[in-house]
């Protein structure tokens, strides 16, 4: 493995946030911690009653992937889907920890006679400084059905390919490898004027599909390279329920647009 390897490598032991749990819709945070709460019988896909397919989100990072997660949580938006975000307040969930947390869910679930499995399980990673965490538990990832979704550096990338085609070929890399994610986040905030609003970018989820993977590349270890991002994945798995109901939120924001535009020109 390479010296980018080497230099991104970082214990776990570092961070120790307190967990935060939130079920379907991704609000303010109240609690410090809220735990699971079980899934109504009449939930069950197999009564032949309209239900929303489930996802359990298990993310690293608790702001801008909670944040970019709440519009399509909005039950009243888009009835067709129906988000579990998880995470840990303070400064969200470790490599392993996600991998651990997902496990408890599954142990839970297989154990519970109320509760359906999700239809997919998805573990939300920055490659950041976790590349030996990320390569150790690929293997069960894999042997357990989750997919593992990492961004390389940071969940920023996927908010980029939401606006851009191309890698970003004017951003200066710091010297400091450790420092990739974070310079690259106050890039954005330079080249989009404060930065990419992840509430709007879901009405760019197209683009982003579309624009990272066609960005996208992966090492040997079958990782991300950067300003890579396998965000697409979960991406088209949204996108197809999530459709119709996002057309029509765009007309409404082209809208309201306009109206602001012509109440400006007045």
């Amino acid at each position: 493995m390479g010296d980018e390897h080497k230099l991104y490598s970082k214990t776990e032991g570092s961070r120790d946030p307190i967990e935060i749990k939130k079920e379907v819709s991704v609000a303010p945070i109240e609690s410090s911690e809220i735990p699971i709460v079980d899934i109504p019988i009449s939930y069950s896909k197999q009564d032949g009653a309209f239900s929303p397919a489930k996802f359990i989100v298990i993310s690293g990072g608790e702001e801008k992937e909670k944040i970019y997660l709440t519009k399509i949580s909005d039950s009243n938006s888009f009835p067709r889907i129906n988000i579990e975000f998880i995470s840990k307040k303070g400064q969200g969930l470790t490599t392993i920890q996600l991998l651990e947390k997902a496990n408890e869910i599954k142990e839970r679930l297989d154990q519970s006679i109320i509760e359906e499995f999700p239809d997919s399980i998805y573990l939300l990673s920055d490659r950041d400084h976790f590349y030996p965490e990320i390569q150790a538990i690929i293997p069960e990832c894999k042997e357990k059905g989750y997919t593992l979704i990492v961004s390389n550096p940071c969940f920023e990338i996927w908010l980029y390919y939401s606006h851009y085609s191309n890698r970003p070929i004017d951003f200066e890399m710091p010297e400091n490898v450790r420092e990739i994610s974070k310079a690259f986040k106050h890039h954005l905030e330079i080249v989009r004027k404060g930065g990419i609003d992840p509430r709007k970018s879901i009405f760019e989820i197209e683009n982003a599909i579309i624009n990272s993977e066609a960005n996208y590349e992966e090492d040997e270890n079958g990782i991300p390279k950067l300003f890579s991002t396998n965000m697409f994945v979960l991406g088209k798995q949204l996108v197809e329920l999530i459709k119709p109901e996002l057309e029509e939120l765009k007309k409404q924001d082209k809208l309201r647009i306009e109206q602001y535009k012509k109440k400006l020109a007045d």
